[in-house]
Parts: structure tokens; sequence; C-alpha cells
């Protein structure tokens, strides 16, 4: 991957090339905003590193410049003076991280990481869509009749939120790969896909289940239980045959759908 920094103190700018090349990249640096918007059309870099407090200007515009030419790119903002101003500048700006200075290696390599996995999940989310374009196959969805493409588009469509998803349709119909192909397309793909039906427990455990409990919560709970929810954090929880969940739950469950916390 090519990564330009940007950055006006030789000695930190040194570290972060020698950092970037021991895992796998290929740096070049710069100390300035102009020297940075020569080496960008230049250099054409996946990552940029980029201080806020330059010589010439503000390194958040750098980023900003440089996503505007291609959204691809993204952006590290490092500053020896943290803020939370800087720090939502910087990330509606596009940038993925906000670190302060000095840097540890260690912290380059857990972005590098997160990076290459979320570069991994779009190639495969490209792949699953051309899979779909030249074979009428979604993941374990199968067909080419109308109402099949209408539904593998609104499949690709309500992948890419994080809203949540109502799935209707017959005992059997395919509800769950339905799901599961959402999830398998969405950012959330590296994480947990749980499934839970909620008719096959008795609706007195069904709480306990979904929300978990701490020991001592209540008579017989003598451990700690994690609920589905939180074994499901960052990923998908399906809930199948929904209607099945008492009223009172099913507002309790509403509350957290709304919130998105979970008490």
């Amino acid at each position: 991957m090519k990564v330009l920094i940007v950055e006006d103190d030789l000695a930190t700018r040194k570290g972060l090339e020698e950092s970037v090349k021991d895992l796998g990249g290929e740096a070049r640096s710069v100390g300035t905003v102009k020297e940075a918007s020569r080496a960008i059309e230049e250099f054409d870099p996946r990552l940029l590193i980029v201080d806020i407090h330059l010589p010439d200007g503000d390194g958040i515009e750098v980023l900003r410049a440089a996503r505007e030419t291609d959204t691809d790119r993204e952006g590290i903002v490092i500053t020896g003076q943290g803020s939370i101003d800087n720090a939502i500048e910087a990330l509606r700006a596009g940038a993925v991280d906000y670190l302060l200075k000095p840097l540890r290696p260690a912290q380059l390599e857990v972005v590098f990481n997160r990076l290459a996995d979320r570069r991994r999940l779009e190639s495969e989310v490209e792949t699953l869509r051309a899979e779909l374009q030249e074979t009428g196959r979604l993941g374990d969805l199968v067909g080419r009749s109308p109402v099949m493409t209408e539904i593998f588009e609104i499949i690709r469509r309500v992948a890419k939120s994080n809203a949540p998803v109502l799935i209707t349709g017959a005992s059997g119909s395919g509800k769950e790969v339905a799901a599961r192909t959402i999830h398998r397309l969405s950012r959330r793909a590296a994480k947990p896909f749980v499934a839970f039906n909620c008719g096959a427990i008795s609706p007195t455990l069904i709480e306990s289940e979904l929300f978990g409990h701490e020991r001592g919560s209540f008579t017989g709970a003598d451990k700690r239980r994690v609920g589905y929810f939180e074994e499901a954090a960052g990923g998908t929880l399906f809930l199948d045959e929904i209607t099945e969940m008492g009223s009172e739950l099913q507002v309790k469950l509403l509350r957290v759908l709304e919130d998105r916390t979970l008490r």
C-alpha cells in the first residue's frame, strides 16, 4: 500500500517511514501542504498520515482535498495536542483514525490491519455483486425471475445501511438465507451473525436470552449470562418468528432499536 506522510518534524517523519516499510507499505514523506499537493498527484497514495499543524496550512485540509479527487483514499490524522473539535473535524474529512504523537509502531499496525480487513470485505462484496450480475445468484439465493431480481436489488440496498430490517414471507421461503446474505454484503460481515427463534423458547425466558442478566438479578440467576444482543455486538442479530414475542417485550425491543443501547 502506498502511504504519504505529511509531517514537518523530520524525526517523526523518518520514524513513520520506517514503521510503514516494516509493515510492508511503500512510503513517501513531505513536510508542507504545498509539497503534499504535488506528492498526491505524482505518488497517488492509498493512505495519508497527516499532521494537523503544518508550516503552511492545515493537515486536515490536505486529507479533505486528497479525498475529493479519490474517495477510496484513507487518512490518519496525527497531532501533538488533541482536542475533541479537531477529532470531529478529522473524522468528517474522512480520517479513519485520530492519533496523538508520539505514535507507537503498534498503533500503526492496528490501523493497517483494520484497513486491510475492510478492503478484503469490500473486495468480497464486489465479487458477490459481480456474481449476481453474471449468474443470477446472490450468496445462497438463486433466481432470474423479475421478482428475484427485485429482491436481490433490495438486499444490496439495505446491506449498505445499519437500520433494522423487517423480512416477511411464508415459512420456508428463505428469510434467514436473505438475512445471512444481507449480513455478508454489509460492513458487518466480519462480525458475528446470530440467529434466534423467538417461537422456540418459553416466552418467560426470551427476555433473559435476548438481553442477558447479571448474577443475582433474580431468583436462580447464579451466574452472569451474555444475551444474544451482546453476543451479536457489531454484527447482525436475526430474530425469527418475532411475532411470537409478547407485546411487553416488543416494547423493550423497540427501545433498544431506537436508542441503539443496551442497559
